[in-house]
């Protein structure tokens, strides 16, 4: 059976599995770790919960293992881009039981905290950052990170970050109703409208974030199992339709007759004369006794 040693993992990293409880590596995992060893870049796509966070952790822990130094003050060797804090705190625990007993930091920052603090604690400089884009983008600004020593980058659910780039883009935030603790200084965002308020976004927005279902909503109480991905189907090309039978050309209508061309009447021939009586003889006049 193939473990975690087969995939070319250094033996450091597989102890913390193991000692993690984590042995079989999943089929994601599988294909991703050697080619991300071998420093290819990879776009992979799989289910939650098949551990995408370890198919692209672990080779990049182990690649960065090889500096064998400390990070120059605020640089970053490592950048993971996630669109949400939630997802950002997940990534970066897991990196931290990857990583053991190493000496390797793994830092996070996003919204909704002391970007002060943030900074402060960037300026000592960081092997591997777990940030959303927006947090990332003020402390780039403020000058508080530079990313000149950045060696390795993750965009962890991209198509996720797409939304959110466009959400903010048009004004909008993930931030609640409250004022965010970020000390920044700078203009507050519009608030992301609740699922309930979801008309008021743009069209074009509001047809990319389509309202779920919370669990309460749904029958139980409890949410439901995530319907597996179905198979790729291929679509057959469609028949051509038959072609339209070629419409009859109508009949040409029968020529009009000619016209009988009058025919002129021979004039009658005239009648003929009658002849002329004869005049009766005359009577012999009696001879003389």
């Amino acid at each position: 059976m193939t473990n975690f040693a087969s995939l070319g993992l250094a033996k450091k990293l597989v102890a913390g599995l193991d000692a993690a409880g984590i042995t079989d590596p999943t089929p994601i995992q599988l294909r991703a770790i050697p080619l991300a060893l071998e420093g290819r870049d990879i776009m992979g796509l799989a289910q939650t919960g098949t551990g995408k966070t370890a198919a692209f952790g672990l080779p990049l822990i182990q690649q960065m293992m090889q500096f064998g130094t400390k990070p120059h003050p605020k640089t970053v060797r490592g950048l993971v881009l996630a669109p949400t804090r939630e997802l950002a705190k997940q990534i970066q625990d897991n990196l931290r039981t990857y990583l053991g007993k190493s000496p390797m930091k793994v830092g996070m920052v996003v919204g909704g905290q002391s970007i002060n603090a943030q900074a402060q604690r960037l300026s000592r400089g960081t092997d591997i950052v777990v940030a959303t884009p927006g947090r990332l983008l003020d402390l780039l600004n403020r000058k508080a990170l530079t990313l000149d020593a950045t060696r390795f980058l993750v965009l962890d659910e991209a198509d996720q970050m797409m939304v959110v780039a466009r959400l903010e883009a048009q004004g909008f935030s993930r931030a609640s109703s409250e004022p965010q603790a970020d000390d920044s200084g700078l203009p507050k965002k519009k608030k992301l409208p609740t699922p309930g308020e979801k008309k008021s976004l743009p069209p074009p927005v509001a047809k990319e974030l389509p309202r779920k279902k919370l669990p309460s909503e749904m029958e139980g109480g409890t949410e439901p199992e995530p319907e597996p991905t179905p198979e790729p189907v291929v679509e057959a090309n469609p028949e051509p339709a038959p072609k339209p039978e070629p419409t009859p050309e109508p009949e040409p209508a029968p020529e009009p007759e000619p016209t009988p061309e009058p025919v002129a009447e021979a004039t009658p021939e005239p009648a003929p004369k009658p002849e002329p009586t004869p005049e009766p003889e005359p009577t012999p006049e009696p001879e003389p006794t």
